[in-house]
């Protein structure tokens, strides 16, 4: 009986031993979670600080943030932006003594210390992002565009827990303004009522000639066509990548649409431009839209007092038939067709990729270059980004 009553205690004591041990084991355990967990979230927060770092400085360097930041020294190798404390410039290297480096406070109650430099070749010259061989769309280079800015934010967060974000990013390409209307295909420019003009009417900066074409015009009935440094350019090289600058485009469009058969759209408002002195004045208006059509090789037809201001793309061909208004570029992958009655204003440009069609223009239509009302639909987009990277520490 005494040997059970022993061997009972020694079973006792042996389980309580066991537990005491699991529990020591799962509180070890949960500690070392609970501080894996605070780990994590600590190095997630230094992530997104970097994160706020590089979006302070992309939107700040829009034209119309409240708190710009300037470059005024785009071609200058030696330029470097900080944004963030002085003390923490200061160890990032920021001179107060050199007239390159740039210091702006923060916006936002985050700790992030953010450098920007431009992105140099191996020649030390600035790299950047624009169209230099005419073909419609961006490329690095030491000659055309606005420079592509290298933007390093560092994020801290907790004790010594700290993530770098690096990205190259660039102000949205221009629409290159080759002509007033530019076309691949043969075609036809009709009536004494139709104008076409590359004069810029909105300013002196950048006139161009009125039609420039890969293919050969005819004109009949009297038209007008205008420009510098001549009203018409036929059978030439350009050779604008339409389709691309569209694909480029068509994600910065805040009304999209998509087709698989041929489509007509009465009395479309996106925008009222306001109508100058005459039916062939230019027009003006202070809304921005980029309206994107994918008919999927079919047509879409505008017809019955269609307005709008901003960039107009379709992919597929367009016909435009009765009153029409629009301020800014029009981009079509297809043929365009401009007929019928009702006057027709286009204040920008139209820029017509079409294989194998006719493009017709006539019918009461002015087609009136104005540069600015181009640019004035990419200068206030925020800068693209074109390279992300995390990296360590």
């Amino acid at each position: 009986m005494k040997d059970e009553k022993g061997f009972i205690l020694v079973t006792a004591l042996f389980a309580l031993l066991l537990l005491t041990i699991l529990a020591m084991a799962a509180s070890s355990m949960v500690s070392s979670e609970l501080r894996f967990s605070s780990n994590d979230r600590e190095v997630k927060k230094a992530f997104y600080a970097a994160e706020g770092g590089v979006e302070e400085v992309r939107a700040r360097m829009q034209t119309t943030s409240p708190n710009p930041i300037v470059d005024n020294s785009p071609s200058n190798p030696g330029w470097k932006l900080f944004v963030g404390d002085l003390s923490q410039a200061q160890e990032k290297g920021f001179d107060s003594f050199n007239s390159n480096h740039l210091r702006y406070d923060k916006v936002f109650n985050q700790d992030y210390m953010v450098t920007t430099t431009h992105k140099l070749n191996a020649a030390n010259q600035v790299l950047r992002w624009g169209d230099s061989n005419s073909d419609g769309l961006p490329e690095e280079n030491t000659t055309f565009g606005k420079p592509i800015y290298v933007i390093t934010s560092e994020g801290h967060a907790g004790t010594g827990k700290a993530k770098t974000v690096r990205i190259e990013a660039s102000n949205f390409p221009e629409i290159p303004k080759v002509a007033s209307l530019y076309t691949k295909e043969l075609t036809q420019v009709k009536g004494a009522s139709t104008y076409i003009t590359g004069i810029d009417q909105c300013s002196s900066a950048s006139s161009v000639p009125g039609v420039l074409s890969k293919s050969s015009v005819t004109e009949s009935g009297g038209p007008t066509i205008d420009g510098f440094p001549t009203p018409m350019i036929t059978n030439d090289s350009t050779d604008l990548k339409i389709k691309e600058m569209v694909d480029l485009w068509q994600g910065k469009a805040n009304y999209k649409s998509s087709y698989t058969s041929d489509q007509t759209l009465t009395g479309m408002n996106w925008g009222t431009p306001v109508a100058g002195a005459s039916p062939q004045s230019p027009t003006s208006c202070s809304a921005k839209n980029v309206v994107y059509f994918n008919m999927n090789g079919k047509s879409l037809k505008l017809a019955g007092g269609t307005t709008g201001c901003g960039v107009l793309m379709v992919q597929g061909n367009l016909e435009v038939n009765g009153g029409f208004q629009w301020y800014g570029p029009i981009l079509v992958t297809g043929s365009i067709k401009y007929t019928g009655g009702g006057e027709k204003n286009i204040t920008g440009m139209v820029l017509s990729g079409g294989v194998g069609e006719v493009d017709v223009v006539g019918g009461d239509i002015a087609i009136v270059f104005c540069g600015s009302a181009i640019d004035n639909q990419t200068k206030d987009l925020p800068l693209v980004v074109l390279r992300w990277e995390e990296m360590n520490g």
